[in-house]
């Protein structure tokens, strides 16, 4: 059977899925006060990786699961859709022969994993790519990895904090203010398998951040992928990046009267 660590990326549970946590300490917890950040941040990250191995362990369980291969072939993930394309086909892959250096695109959650990657094969092919991020260090590192390998890429790098609706508000203000068309946005930061934390709008943090940071975002971008693509003829598009982790869920449902309750 497999060790649940080495496929937490194919469910979404993997550090690409995850943001920099040092913004979402809560202020009572260690981590919130100078020089202890670190420490906190690997505290939570560990905590994570068990919870993400406890929950694929008992799918495996529930399901009889004996293998990833299986697994795949279960949800029929390796089936190829009438794109031509399946789970296993490569942004480059996706991408080949593209040339889209009129369009911009704005990707949430950039600065590792699907999000990075996603960054590096659009600016590849042209396309002005907006990283929209909350750990800034790691965003302007890549944006400094890809113009080596791209040196006539058009990246920039702007702050996203989407358990924020201030934040979310900000980056929309200050993208909106450039007067940059919108052709492209791909909704694709999220967290899982977080201890238990609530936002700064006091909301519980994966919903806060996977589903109502996005949500918000959308609509306050909507305006202007509409002028954009009545103005350039080009259909916009929105990308909202998913897991195959949604198709193991509770059985009685989303309880939203209770999801910021602990002890649900």
């Amino acid at each position: 059977m497999s060790q649940p660590g080495t496929i937490l990326s194919h469910v979404g549970l993997g550090p690409y899925r995850s943001e920099s946590t040092q913004t979402y300490v809560d202020p009572t917890r260690p981590g919130s006060r100078p020089g202890q950040v670190e420490s906190a941040r690997a505290e939570v990250e560990s905590v994570r990786q068990l919870l993400a191995s406890a929950f694929l362990q008992s799918i495996y369980r529930r399901y009889n699961i004996a293998s990833l291969t299986q697994e795949r072939k279960m949800w029929g993930l390796s089936r190829k859709g009438v794109s031509g394309f399946s789970s296993s086909s490569t942004a480059l892959q996706v991408t080949q022969g593209i040339h889209a250096t009129a369009l911009t695109a704005i990707v949430t959650g950039a600065s590792s994993g699907i999000g990075a990657e996603t960054a590096r094969v659009l600016a590849l092919r042209g396309v002005h790519v907006i990283m929209g991020v909350i750990d800034m260090i790691d965003a302007n590192n890549l944006k400094k990895s890809i113009l080596k390998e791209i040196p006539t890429a058009k990246v920039d790098v702007m702050k996203l904090d989407l358990s924020s609706m201030v934040s979310v508000q900000n980056f929309a203000t200050e993208f909106n203010s450039t007067r940059l068309p919108l052709n492209i946005l791909i909704n694709n930061a999220g967290i899982c398998a977080v201890p238990f934390m609530l936002s700064t709008d006091n909301v519980e943090l994966q919903f806060a951040i996977n589903y109502l940071g996005h949500f918000h975002l959308t609509n306050l971008l909507l305006d202007n992928m509409k002028k954009t693509t009545g103005e350039s003829k080009v259909k916009g598009r929105i990308v909202n990046v998913s897991s195959t982790g949604h198709r193991f869920t509770y059985h009685g449902g989303i309880h939203f009267e209770k999801i910021n309750d602990p002890l649900r």
